[in-house]
């Protein structure tokens, strides 16, 4: 099976931080991405709103280097989950990042920021930033208390 996503898009707002029960950083972005449709002659222009966490070193990348209004582009795998809110049972769904890469307004006058996670942990990356894999396990074992935060 497989589980990956790819998103291009600008960032809505700061990168949100939180933190999970057991004391690991994340960071909440939302990350609008636009897709056009020829429709009677012209282009309509839709725009998604998706939720990106980001969790450990990559989390601090984000809260570090990221702004309202960047250009991003995301690999990760989408996560879905139920929580109770109001006395409703809400459905969400979100994309949990494995890499992320700041695109530059202008790819010509500066190189792309990059990081990425390796399946053998820590990696420098081009400009100097560690980054680190959140393991699968826990993923899995901290999904309720992630959710419990929105």
């Amino acid at each position: 099976m497989i589980n990956r996503v790819f998103l291009l898009g600008n960032l809505g707002s700061d990168p949100k931080i939180k933190y999970t029960r057991d004391g690991l950083i994340m960071v909440v972005l939302r990350l609008a991405t636009n897709e056009f449709i020829r429709q009677n002659g012209s282009y309509k222009k839709i725009t998604d709103w998706h939720t990106v966490l980001a969790f450990g070193k990559l989390a601090e990348f984000c809260s570090n280097h990221l702004k309202k209004g960047d250009r991003i582009f995301v690999e990760g795998k989408l996560r879905s989950s139920t929580f109770e809110f109001d006395n409703k049972i809400i459905k969400a769904s979100s994309v949990v990042a494995r890499a992320i890469k700041i695109i530059p307004r202008s790819a010509q006058k500066e190189e792309f920021s990059y990081i990425e996670t390796q399946r053998d942990g820590l990696e420098l990356s081009k400009n100097g930033v560690v980054s680190e894999e959140f393991p699968h396990a826990e993923i899995e074992s901290e999904e309720e208390e992630i959710f419990d935060i929105f």
